[in-house]
C-alpha cells in the first residue's frame, strides 16, 4: 500500500504487523504508519496503532570523485574482495569484509538483495 503524504510504502502482513518505508524522518514515519492504521480501519479491520519502533536508517552520500573499487580492493585486500556478479556481469562489487563493521561481525558474507553487503558501480 502506498501514500502520497508523507511519500511512503507499507508492506502489510497476515500476522497484523506493518513494515512502513520510505520517510524522511521518524515523525514523518510514525505519522505514515498512523495512517495506514487509519486506512486498515476504514476497511473494517479492527487494527490499533501500537508498539511503533525504528528498525532501520538508511544514508547515502555523493563523495564527488571516482572511486576505483579494484584499486581500492587491492591496497586493502584484508577488508575486501571485488567480486563479478553472474546476474550482474558488466558489473563489480565491491564488497566490505564485515569486521569492519563491528555489529555485523556476526558474518562473512554479503547482505545486499541479491543475498551477497555490496556497492554496485
Amino acid at each position: 500500500m502506498r501514500i502520497r503524504e508523507p511519500k511512503t510504502t507499507a508492506l502489510i502482513f497476515a500476522s497484523g504487523k506493518m513494515v512502513c518505508t520510505g520517510a524522511k524522518d521518524e515523525e514523518l514515519s510514525r505519522l505514515a504508519a498512523r495512517k495506514y492504521a487509519r486506512i486498515i480501519q476504514k476497511l473494517g479491520f479492527p487494527a490499533k496503532f501500537m508498539d511503533f519502533k525504528i528498525q532501520n536508517i538508511v544514508a547515502s552520500c555523493d563523495v564527488k570523485f571516482a572511486i576505483r573499487l579494484e584499486g581500492l580492493t587491492f591496497s586493502h585486500s584484508n577488508f575486501s574482495s571485488v567480486r563479478h556478479l553472474s546476474s550482474c556481469s558488466d558489473r563489480c562489487a565491491y564488497c566490505i569484509t564485515h569486521s569492519l563493521i563491528p555489529s555485523l561481525t556476526r558474518s562473512r558474507s554479503c547482505y545486499c538483495s541479491m543475498s551477497q553487503s555490496c556497492f554496485l558501480v
